[in-house]
């Protein structure tokens, strides 16, 4: 027999306002220095770019099935934020997306072996990655229920508009 998963309210709130949150902040933060050409050289912006953007595909479109439900809140591999806040959901992930995470999650597995090669840019579609990611995030911030929008998850609904 499954162990349920019980997951409370305020968890979902407090994952939204700090998890979530940092996840997007530090996603956009690296992305500019890289998209302004000050990161070339900086290994660390780079892997830390490649990071939250894995993250953040993983909150949008991992453990779900091609409709994009979630597809066993009680199996002990879904992550515990792995919920449906009221049913927002993102059905596909573009193919130029997928092909990016792959090469993305081979990167990451060997940092080293990929280091010192040429600027991050030609190897990963930065902007891509970037532009997607960024209105993913406003999307889901838009559509999900107000009471997960904390002050901060409010203001950073107004940076992504902005930016």
């Amino acid at each position: 027999m499954k162990e349920k998963i019980i997951i409370k309210e305020e968890d979902n709130i407090y994952f939204l306002d700090n998890s979530f949150w940092y996840e997007v902040i530090y996603m956009l933060d690296a992305g500019k220095i890289i998209i302004a050409g000050l990161g070339r050289s900086s290994d660390h912006v780079r892997a830390s770019f490649l990071l939250h953007i894995r993250i953040l595909n993983e909150f949008f479109y991992e453990h779900r099935d091609k409709n994009g439900n979630l597809q066993d809140k009680n199996d002990k591999k879904c992550p515990a934020w792995a919920i449906d806040y009221n049913g927002w959901k993102e059905k596909t992930k573009p193919s130029d997306i997928q092909e990016g995470i792959e090469n993305l999650n081979i990167f990451l597995a060997h940092p080293s072996y990929h280091r010192n090669r040429s600027d991050l840019s030609n190897e990963f579609p930065v902007f891509l990655f970037y532009n997607h990611f960024k209105g993913l995030a406003l999307k889901f911030l838009e559509e999900i229920d107000e009471k997960y929008l904390t002050k901060k998850l409010r203001e950073l609904k107004e940076l992504l508009k902005t930016n």
